[in-house]
C-alpha cells in the first residue's frame, strides 16, 4: 500500500506543480546528447575563438599529459605540451617541431594525431584512447589561430572583475545577479519567479541550520508582510547558534574527523572539544584567515590562547596506528604525508598526493616540492605507534573549558551528597517485623532476581552449551581456538555434570554479563581445582586479551587464593584477594560481589557461602570504565585462551556458573552454596531496604548514573614544534626508509614562492597561504561557499583546481566573489548572507520547458533543489517529531544502530561493542554522533555520509533503495513517525488536519487535497490491517526507547504513524 501510494503521490506531484520529477525521469534525461565540458554547457560546434585554458588544455590533460605533461619520469619522446616551451621546441628526432603556430602541416604533434598509420598515431591506438572528431576541430582551429599558450586559469593571480551591465535589472539584487543574468542572457534563458516563502524558509533553514523550519517560524515568515521579511529571516538564521554546527559538519569532513583512531584496533579518541571549538569559532564568525591559521600554526602565533592551540587539532585528525610490531618511521611518515593531502585539498584545491611517489602526471607539481611541503608538518615530536588507553596522544593539551569543569564539579558535588545520604539512610523497620519478613521469603524466587547467566555445565551439544536463563546454545567451547585443542571434558560435578579445562581451553559463554564500573554485579561457581595454579588462573572472566585490557574476572590466584579484579589499565584497576586458600581436589564454592562504588571497599569475597576477610591489591581504579567488547569466558582468563601477563587457565572443574546484576547479599550467597540462610539482623535488613524501599533504591541508582559520567578533563591533541628541525627527504617512490636529497620547507612555484622573509614554519606557510598574491585560497573556499549554497561549486571539482579539474561555469563571478571575500577581511557570514540574498538563490526550483537546454542547472535559470545530507536526514525526523535535544557541544552520543556490527567487523582487542546512549542523549544533533573510523555509521552512511578516511570536500548526493529502506524501518524515523503521530493526535480531532499538521512539519508545506486524499486512503488501509492483525500495533508503537501514549488509541497511533513514515519517504522530504 505505501509503494502505490508513493506512486500516486508522485503523479500528483508532478501533475500539480511541475516541478517535480522521478529520478528515473531525472537520470534518462540527464543522459541525453547534451554534452559538458568544466560545468559549461558545451556545443556541438567549434567557438570562433578557440580558448588555451577553456578548450584545448581539457583535451590535452586528458588525452596527452600522462605521456608529455609534467611528470619528467614518464615523459615519452622527451616532449611536454603543457608548456609553450615544449609545444614549441625542436625535436631530436625530426628536427620538426610539435606545434608550430598557424602553421599546421608542420606541427608534427597535429600531424601524427590525424595520422591513419597506426604506427605514427598519436595517442598511440593500444592505450585504446583517441580524440573525437570536436576535438580535433578544435586543436586544428587553434594552431591555425596561433597556438596562443595561456597560463593556467586557477593560478593565476586575481585582477579587479568588472561587474557585467545586465538589460533586466530588476531581478539583480547584488552584483552577483549580474554575473548569472549576464549568462543567461548570452543562452538565450530567463531566470525563474521567486520560491513561495515556504520554500524558502525551508531551503534557507537547511542550508545554513542544516534543520527545517518549525511549524512556528514557518508561519510567522508567512505572515510578516514587511519589504525586509527575507532579509529578517536571513540575519536570524544566520545569528542561529545551532548555525555553526551547520558549518562545522562540513568541515569535519574536509578535517577527516573521528572520534577513533583507526587502524586495526581503532580504539577512542579524545578529539570533541576540537569539534566543539570549530562550532564555536563559526558562530563567532572567525574570519577565514584566522579560522586556518589558528588550525595550521595556532600553536606558533605569539603568546597564543588556549583556543589557538587547540585548534591545532586539525592537523592530528588523522588516523594513528595502536598496532604493535609497526615500523613507526613508516607510519611517522604516512602521518605526514595525509597532513600534506589535507592542505592541499582544503586549501589550495590540488591533488599534492599525486607528487608523493613522482612529479604530478597533470599539473606542475614536482616530488621535490611535495617534499618540501612535506617538511612544514614533520617537525611534530609524535609517536608512530600509540598506546591501547592513549585518548590524546602527545603532544596534546588539557581542556579548558569552565561549563564543563563546572558540570563535573556539580557531579562531584552531587556525588558526595548521595554518599552522605547512603551512610545516614534510616530504614525504619523494627526487629519482628524483620523477621516475620525474612521467614516469610521464598529463596528460590530471590535466587532467580537479576539473574543475568546460568550454566549448570550439564548438557553440551556439538560444541555448545545452555544457558540456562535464555534457553539457547550460546555458549561455545573453545571459540575460535585451534582445532588441535580439545574439548573441556565432561565429568562429574558437584550437581550432576561439570566440565573440566586444561588450562589452555575454555567456554565463551555469550554477550551477557556487561558490567560497568558504577554497576552492581555478581559473579560466581563450584571449583575443584586439580593443581596449585603457576598464573591467575581464570574462573570467570571478562576482559579484553591484552596487557590489562580492561574488564573483570575471579581468579584463582598462584598461592590458591580467590581473587576479583575490576580493571580499566595497569594503572587504573581493583584487586581484591582472600587470605584462605582455595584447597585442591575438593568441590569450592567460590562467590564475589560488587557494588558499583569504584572502591576495593566494594568488593566481598565468599567461599563455601561465607564471607571472608580480604587483601586490597589494587584499589586505583578512579571512575574508569572497565567495558569490554569481548564475552566472558569460563575457565580462562581471556576468550583466545593465550597466557599473558601472568594469567593464564584454570586446571580443574567448574560447575554451576552465575552471574547476577546485582550486589547478592551475604543471605543469598548462603542459600547458594545450599545452606537454610539464618537470621542475621544486619543482612536482613539489608536486603529489605534493598528489595522494599523505594526511597533507597532511587538513591542508588541516581548515584549510579551520576557514577558513571565521565568526569575527567580530558587532553586533546595539538600542533607542537620540535626544538630542533627535524629533516625532511625526498623519499623514493614515497618510502618511507628510501630516502634521497634532503629538503628544505617551501611551496609549488608554480603557485606562489615561499619567501625566505616568511617565517620558515607552519606559521610562515599560512602566511603564504593568505598572500593576497596567491591565485587559489579564495578562489577554492568561496567556490566551496557556493557549493553549500547551491549544490554544485563554480568549479564542480572542488578538491581539484588543477588540469584535470572542471571548469568554472562562470569564471569571472569566481574572481570577483574570491576578491570581495579577501576584500571584505575574509567574512564569511557576509558571503553566505550575499549567496542566499541574491535573486539567484530566491528563485523556485521547479521544471521549466529550458529544463533541457540546462537540466543539471548549471547556469542557474533555476533555484537550486538539494538532496539533503545524512544529517539532515535524521535531524529532519528528530525537529519536526519535537525529539530533538538541541544542546550544543560535548561528548559524543550513541544514537540507534542494528546490532552486532562492531561484533562482527571489529577485533578483540579494539573498541568492539556499540553502547547505545541513554535519554536525551539518543536524540541529539548528528554531528554529535559517535563516529568509528573504521566501522562509520551505517545508516549515514546510506545517505552519503563520508567515511572520513581522508579529506573530504564534496559528498556524493545519491537516491538508492536502501535510502527508502532505512527510512520504512530504522528505529531513529519509526520512532519519530510515531512521536510526531501522537503529536498531532492530541492536535485536532480531524484525520484531515491531523495529516495535514504532519505533512508540514516535515515537508514544510501545506498538502494539496489530492495529497490529502491519497495519505488518508493509506491511513485507513492501515488501521483496517493493525484492527484485523492483531499485535502488529504494538510492535510498531513500542520501537524506540520514548514510550508511546496509553492514553491513545493504539490502532489509530499505528496507522498514523504509517502515514508519517510515508510523507518522510517522499521526494520533497529528502530535498531542500
Amino acid at each position: 500500500m505505501i509503494h502505490q501510494f508513493l506512486k500516486s503521490l508522485r503523479i500528483a506531484l508532478v501533475s500539480k506543480n511541475a516541478c517535480r520529477v522521478s529520478l528515473t525521469v531525472l537520470f534518462l534525461i540527464g543522459c541525453g546528447k547534451t554534452k559538458q565540458k568544466g560545468g559549461l554547457l558545451a556545443e556541438n560546434t567549434v567557438p570562433e575563438v578557440v580558448d588555451f585554458n577553456y578548450h584545448v588544455k581539457p583535451i590535452l590533460s586528458d588525452k596527452c599529459f600522462a605521456c608529455h605533461g609534467p611528470d619528467k619520469a614518464n615523459q615519452k619522446a622527451n616532449l611536454r605540451l603543457d608548456t609553450e616551451e615544449g609545444a614549441f621546441t625542436t625535436l631530436l628526432e625530426s628536427g620538426g617541431h610539435p606545434i608550430v603556430p598557424g602553421d599546421l602541416d608542420n606541427s608534427e604533434a597535429y600531424q601524427r594525431i590525424i595520422s591513419p598509420d597506426p604506427e605514427l598515431k598519436m595517442p598511440p591506438t593500444e592505450f585504446n584512447i583517441s580524440l573525437t572528431p570536436y576535438e580535433i576541430e578544435v586543436l586544428e582551429k587553434w594552431i591555425s589561430q596561433g597556438a596562443e599558450y595561456k597560463p593556467h586559469w586557477a593560478f593565476t593571480p586575481l585582477a579587479e572583475v568588472k561587474v557585467p551591465e545586465i538589460g533586466e535589472t530588476t531581478r539583480a539584487i547584488n552584483p552577483i545577479d549580474h554575473f548569472i543574468l549576464d549568462k543567461l542572457e548570452q543562452m538565450g534563458l530567463d531566470q525563474s519567479p521567486e520560491a513561495t516563502k515556504e520554500e524558502l524558509i525551508r531551503r534557507l533553514s537547511f542550508d545554513l541550520l542544516g534543520l527545517p523550519p518549525t511549524l512556528e517560524e514557518i508561519n510567522a515568515f508567512v505572515q510578516d508582510k514587511s519589504p525586509n521579511a527575507y532579509e529578517k529571516l536571513v540575519d536570524r538564521i544566520l545569528n542561529s547558534p545551532h548555525y555553526g554546527e551547520r558549518m562545522a559538519s562540513e568541515w569535519l569532513d574536509v578535517a577527516r574527523y573521528a572520534d577513533s583512531h583507526g587502524y586495526q584496533d581503532d580504539k577512542p579518541r579524545t578529539m570533541w572539544p576540537w569539534r566543539d571549538w570549530v562550532v564555536q569559532a563559526h558562530n563567532q564568525n572567525l574570519p577565514y584567515d584566522d579560522f586556518v591559521t589558528w588550525q595550521l600554526a595556532g600553536d606558533l602565533l605569539p603568546n597564543p590562547t588556549f583556543e589557538q592551540k587547540l585548534a591545532t587539532g586539525f592537523n592530528r585528525n588523522h588516523a594513528i596506528s595502536q598496532e604493535g610490531g609497526i615500523i613507526e618511521e613508516e607510519y611517522l611518515a604516512e602521518y605526514v604525508a595525509d597532513r600534506v593531502q589535507t592542505f592541499g585539498t582544503a586549501f589550495i584545491g590540488l591533488t599534492l598526493q599525486c607528487a608523493r611517489c613522482h612529479d604530478h602526471k597533470y599539473d606542475p607539481l614536482s616530488q621535490k616540492e611535495f617534499y618540501e611541503m612535506f617538511a612544514f608538518f614533520n617537525n611534530v615530536n609524535e609517536r608512530g605507534r600509540i598506546g591501547y588507553f592513549d585518548l590524546a596522544p602527545t603532544p596534546s593539551i588539557k581542556y579548558e573549558n569552565k561549563l564543563l569543569e563546572k558540570e563535573i564539579s556539580d557531579i562531584q558535588k552531587m556525588v558526595a551528597q548521595l554518599e552522605g545520604a547512603q551512610a545516614h539512610f534510616a530504614h525504619e523497620i523494627g526487629e519482628q517485623a524483620l523477621k516475620e519478613w525474612f521467614f516469610a521469603l521464598d529463596w528460590e524466587s530471590l535466587k532467580k532476581e537479576k539473574l543475568a547467566s546460568h550454566y549448570k555445565m550439564d548438557f553440551q551439544e556439538s560444541g555448545s552449551m545452555k544457558d540456562e536463563i535464555t534457553g539457547t546454545l550460546s555458549g561455545t567451547l573453545n571459540d575460535k581456538l585451534d582445532a588441535h585443542i580439545p574439548y573441556p571434558l565432561v565429568v562429574e560435578g558437584k550437581y550432576e555434570k561439570a566440565l573440566a579445562f586444561n588450562g589452555a581451553n575454555a567456554l565463551v559463554i555469550g554477550d551477557i554479563g556487561d558490567f560497568e564500573h558504577n554497576t552492581e554485579f555478581s559473579l560466581g561457581a563450584w571449583i575443584n581445582s586439580a593443581e596449585n595454579p603457576k598464573l591467575k588462573s581464570g574462573i570467570i572472566s571478562r576482559r579484553n586479551g591484552e596487557q590489562y585490557q580492561g574488564g573483570y574476572g575471579i581468579y584463582l590466584d598462584k598461592d590458591n587464593t580467590l581473587r576479583m579484579e575490576l580493571v580499566h589499565s595497569r594503572d587504573h584497576h581493583i584487586a581484591v584477594k582472600t587470605k584462605v586458600k582455595i584447597p585442591n581436589h575438593k568441590w569450592t564454592h567460590v562467590f564475589a560481589t560488587y557494588d558499583g562504588s569504584g572502591r576495593a571497599s566494594g568488593v566481598k569475597l565468599y567461599v563455601n557461602g561465607q564471607p571472608r576477610s580480604t587483601t586490597i591489591a589494587a584499589d586505583q581504579l578512579e571512575g574508569k570504565s572497565i567495558l569490554v567488547g569481548n564475552q566472558p569466558t569460563i575457565g580462562h582468563w581471556m576468550a583466545r585462551a593465550i597466557d599473558r601477563s601472568g594469567y593464564g587457565g584454570l586446571t580443574g572443574a567448574i560447575d554451576e556458573v552465575v552471574l547476577y546484576g546485582k550486589e547478592v547479599n551475604p543471605l543469598e550467597v548462603q542459600y547458594l552454596f545450599g545452606s537454610r540462610p539464618s537470621f542475621e539482623p544486619e543482612w536482613a535488613y539489608t536486603l529489605h531496604r534493598n528489595r522494599e524501599n523505594i526511597a533507597w533504591m532511587a538513591l542508588k541508582e541516581n548515584l549510579s548514573d551520576l557514577k558513571g559520567k565521565d568526569t575527567t578533563i580530558p587532553q586533546v591533541m595539538i600542533m607542537e614544534e620540535m626544538d630542533s628541525i627535524r629533516p625532511a627527504y625526498i623519499l623514493d617512490r614515497g618510502v618511507y626508509d628510501a630516502k634521497l636529497d634532503t629538503v628544505q620547507r617551501g611551496t609549488p612555484q608554480a603557485i606562489l614562492a615561499f619567501s625566505k622573509e616568511l617565517p620558515q614554519n607552519r606559521l610562515g606557510l599560512s602566511q603564504w597561504l593568505f598572500n593576497p598574491q596567491n591565485p587559489l585560497t579564495a578562489r577554492v573556499i568561496v567556490n566551496r561557499m557556493w557549493q553549500t549554497i547551491f549544490g554544485k561549486g563554480l568549479v564542480r571539482t572542488p578538491e581539484d583546481f588543477g588540469n584535470q579539474g572542471a571548469l568554472p561555469s562562470h569564471p569571472a563571478l569566481l574572481n570577483w566573489l574570491a576578491l570581495d571575500f579577501m576584500n571584505h577581511e575574509w567574512d564569511v557570514k557576509r558571503l553566505l548572507k550575499q549567496l542566499v540574498m541574491t535573486a539567484t538563490y530566491r528563485q523556485s526550483s521547479k521544471m521549466k520547458k529550458t529544463y533541457s537546454m540546462d537540466p543539471e542547472n548549471i547556469l542557474l535559470a533555476r533555484g537550486p533543489y538539494k538532496k539533503l545530507t545524512a544529517e539532515m536526514m535524521r535531524d529532519q525526523a528528530l525537529v519536526s517529531s519535537g525529539l530533538l535535544n538541541y544542546k550544543i557541544g560535548g561528548k559524543w552520543v550513541k544514537p540507534y544502530q542494528p546490532p552486532g556490527i562492531w561484533k562482527d567487523l571489529a577485533n578483540q582487542i579494539g573498541e568492539n561493542k556499540y553502547r547505545q546512549s541513554k535519554g536525551k542523549d539518543l536524540y541529539r544533533r548528528s554531528i554529535y554522533t559517535y563516529w568509528k573510523r573504521t566501522i562509520p555509521v551505517p545508516s549515514m552512511l546510506t545517505f552519503d555520509a563520508s567515511e572520513r578516511a581522508m579529506c573530504t570536500v564534496k559528498r556524493q548526493a545519491t537516491s538508492t533503495p536502501l535510502q527508502s529502506l532505512v527510512l520504512l524501518n530504522d528505529p531513529q524515523y519509526t520512532e519519530a513517525s510515531r512521536v510526531l503521530a501522537q503529536k498531532v493526535i492530541k492536535m485536532s480531532q480531524v484525520l484531515e488536519e491531523r495529516i495535514g499538521l504532519a505533512f508540514e512539519s516535515i515537508i514544510s508545506r501545506t498538502p494539496s487535497e489530492k495529497e490529502i486524499a491519497l495519505l488518508s486512503q493509506v491511513y485507513h488501509s492501515e488501521l483496517e490491517r493493525f484492527i484485523t492483525e492483531e499485535g502488529n500495533d504494538s510492535k510498531i508503537i513500542s520501537i524506540g526507547r520514548s514510550k508511546a501514549d496509553t492514553t491513545l488509541d493504539k490502532n489509530q497511533l499505528a496507522a498514523l504513524t504509517v502515514v508519517v513514515s510515508a510523507i518522510f519517504n517522499l521526494d520533497e522530504a529528502k530535498h531542500a
